[in-house]
């Protein structure tokens, strides 16, 4: 009984690491090739030197017939730090970190019209704005160590 559970276990592991490693068409690579086009005007020369990879494997990455790894995902998020690692690996949220609608927002310290039809002063909400990019790039690092850490 113990000896079947252990090779139910270890071909349930040997699939789950052929899965991973077998090239398919997923939306990992769709977004990854988001990030090219926006980023480097869909210029596949530009993102494989950005990535330091060749353009052969830049291409085969964003068409979909090469696997998208944690390693690959750590080069892309330390190569375009604006990207946000939830919408890379997930697809949650938006492409570009901090990309909000936050309206008519200039330094005049004029009341302003902020998103939500509420009233601001320019000076009291860029406080808030810092914070929250602190606590953004605070966890984007911890997603990196943890892609890095899944990775190995």
């Amino acid at each position: 009984m113990k000896i079947i559970f252990i090779l139910l276990i270890y071909n349930w592991l040997t699939m789950a690491k052929k899965k991973a490693k077998s090239p398919e068409k997923d939306e990992k690579s769709v977004r990854v090739a988001q990030i090219r086009t926006v980023f480097c005007d869909d210029d596949n020369r530009i993102f494989a030197e950005r990535l330091g990879k060749e353009e052969s494997y830049t291409s085969q990455i964003c068409n979909g017939s090469k696997a998208i790894g944690g390693n690959l995902i750590e080069t892309i998020l330390s190569a375009f730090p604006k990207v946000d690692a939830n919408w890379l690996i997930k697809g949650l949220g938006n492409m570009i970190i901090n990309e909000q609608n936050f309206g008519d927002v200039n330094n005049s310290g004029r009341q302003n019209h902020v998103g939500n039809g509420d009233n601001y002063n320019i000076n009291d909400i860029q406080p808030l704005i810092f914070s929250l990019q602190e606590k953004i790039d605070e966890q984007s690092k911890l997603i990196r160590k943890i892609i890095k850490i899944m990775a190995e």
